[in-house]
């Protein structure tokens, strides 16, 4: 039940905070490329390019290819990162509490101070909660892989299986506290 899930380690403090609320979605990022059998102009998802910096540099680094690419960038939301989205509004909401909702690009440093956050998309994209997250937990994400490691222990967990049919998948829930003694929690997909 709703009530069970509150009083969980993982949402402790944050629900009954008076802080303001940020919800993160960690939207994946886009760019342009034009076909060039068709000349039409189509959107990429690269899960090693996740953001305008990232692009600029890759096509920096490989000028053959950079003509036609990138002129555009936009973003995309997972449909599990919507649904977790209203679910977790339906937790953390209650009468007299502020919360804002924003793109993962659209988080600013000075956030991170001032909102309790809860961060719902890949690992990839923490943008400015990556240093926070990364101080305080034992997971890291690695980009080639798709794997996530201990780095305590150094196990390895890596998705398993075709994505077409039944399959391993790893998610993650973290919870740290912020710079200003705010709650974090960091929920990914599988």
């Amino acid at each position: 039940t709703t009530a069970e899930i509150a009083r969980s380690p993982l949402w402790s403090g944050i629900i009954d905070s008076n802080r303001p609320l940020m919800l993160v979605l960690g939207d994946g990022f886009m760019y342009t490329h034009v076909d060039p059998l068709t000349g039409r102009v189509q959107l990429v998802r690269d899960r090693a390019i996740n953001s305008s910096e990232e692009l600029r540099v890759f096509l920096a680094e490989n000028p053959s290819i950079a003509t036609g690419r990138g002129q555009r960038y936009t973003s995309m939301l997972q449909k599990s990162t919507a649904i977790g989205m209203a679910s977790v509004l339906r937790l953390v909401s209650r009468p007299g509490r502020q919360i804002e909702v924003r793109a993962r690009d659209d988080l600013q440093v000075d956030d991170l101070q001032k909102y309790d956050i809860v961060y719902i998309g890949a690992l990839s994209r923490l943008g400015p909660l990556a240093g926070h997250y990364e101080l305080q937990s034992r997971y890291r994400y690695n980009q080639q892989t798709t794997a996530i490691r201990d780095i305590v222990t150094g196990k390895t967990f890596l998705p398993e299986g075709e994505v077409t049919v039944k399959h391993t998948e790893y998610a993650l829930a973290a919870r740290f506290v912020g710079p200003s003694g705010n709650h974090i929690v960091i929920l990914t997909p599988g």
